[in-house]
């Protein structure tokens, strides 16, 4: 469902794609706005185990369900494809293109 732009999120404007690389290293969340939709990308898992996973979801109901990522009604294409930052950083889940080639129409806010 296409969301309108929420004028009370915390914008964070002066994201750079350097920052957004830096966080996928760190395994950390972030979010953004692309195309109507809002989306949350974090490292879960270990990648010492074998067990990590990106997820791709839309952050609302994600954490009104209660944070589960094997629940897939508020997922996004790509969601737990990639297994490593590097692939996190090239998958192309963004109507065919990364996130850094769609950088200039992302969004970024602070949950």
């Amino acid at each position: 469902m296409e969301k309108p732009i929420n004028e009370h999120r915390d914008w964070a404007d002066n994201t750079k794609p350097e920052d957004i690389a830096e966080i996928v290293e760190s395994l950390q969340p972030f979010y953004f706005q692309y195309n109507g939709h809002e989306y949350l990308i974090e490292g879960i898992g270990s990648s010492r185990e074998g067990s990590l996973r990106f997820i791709i979801v839309d952050p609302d109901p994600y954490y009104k369900d209660g944070g589960w990522p094997d629940k897939y009604d508020f997922a996004y294409q790509g969601h737990l494809e990639a297994k490593t930052p590097n692939e996190m950083k090239t998958l192309a889940f963004l109507d065919g293109k990364t996130i850094f080639e769609r950088f200039s129409e992302l969004r970024f806010f602070n949950w």
